[in-house]
């Protein structure tokens, strides 16, 4: 019996891992194009001993966007590549990633991404073990980072964009700080963490800036015994409270291979017309 309830813990555990990692592959880094590399000014550097900010400026137009992409190791050079396709020279990318040479630094996303649990009952849960980070990471974030850039392009529009965790600290940032950006770009947040904790902030909203909500339309529902609502069912709620929100299906994707459909649109949103190849 007690060698089932060990395997059955471990095949849980892993499960949770993939639902909140957005690819099984978290050491490839997508390679930058050549179209890239002759169209931006780009930049990598490390800050506080933790995090890696990789940063594209076009080579030629005036920005009026900067678009903060967390897990940005893994993110930045996709949405790179696929900005450079286009004829677009009104985008900065800020990718905000870790200092290590992989795609996805899954412990400190973790901790970094995800918001305190407050039900005492779920503290100890090993679901949600080595977590909690959400608002020490919205502060360098803030502090640290942000007024590096905004401080040269003051009357440039800030988006953030997240995917899984990522997602979910979006909307930590959008409930907490609303006015912190222009607009929110949360593609399947991980609603579960701490059984729907997130939606303890919906109250804290104290602006209306553009958010998009994005689901795969391959992922599992997110409410049974996580979260006592999915990603709809959050649309729904803010748009009745007559929110800036819009809700994006993608078919045929799931939680891993839908990251570069979210980044699309979320270029597609902000100006970027982008052609077939793309």
């Amino acid at each position: 019996m007690g060698k089932i309830l060990i395997i059955i813990t471990a095949i849980f555990c892993i499960i949770l891992l993939l639902n909140a990692k957005p690819n099984r592959d978290i050491l490839s880094i997508t390679p930058l194009s050549q179209n890239a590399k002759n169209s931006y000014i780009i930049t990598q550097r490390d800050i506080l001993a933790k995090y890696r900010i990789f940063s594209a400026v076009p080579k030629h137009g005036d920005v009026k966007s900067i678009i903060f992409l967390l897990d940005g190791n893994a993110h930045f050079p996709i949405a790179l590549n696929i900005l450079a396709q286009s004829q677009a020279s009104h985008i900065a990318l800020i990718g905000v990633g870790y200092a290590k040479d992989i795609a996805y630094d899954v412990a400190n996303r973790r901790l970094d991404y995800t918001p305190k649990v407050t039900k005492k009952e779920l503290q100890n849960d090993d679901r949600f073990y080595n977590g909690g980070g959400a608002q020490s990471f919205f502060r360098i974030l803030n502090q640290d980072i942000i007024p590096q850039y905004i401080s040269k392009y003051k009357h440039a529009k800030k988006i953030l964009f997240g995917h899984s965790f990522g997602g979910l600290f979006c909307l930590y940032t959008y409930f907490n700080h609303s006015s912190s950006f222009d607009s929110y770009y949360c593609a399947s947040a991980s609603l579960w963490w701490g059984e729907g904790e997130i939606l303890n902030s919906l109250n804290n909203l104290k602006s209306n800036p553009k958010l998009t909500l994005s689901i795969a339309e391959l992922e599992k529902p997110q409410k049974h015994g996580y979260s006592p609502i999915d990603i709809n069912g959050l649309y729904n709620i803010l748009k009745q409270r007559e929110k800036n929100v819009d809700f994006v299906i993608f078919k045929d994707r799931n939680h891993g291979n839908v990251i570069a459909d979210a980044i699309k649109n979320m270029l597609s949103k902000n100006g970027v017309i982008l052609n077939d190849k793309n």
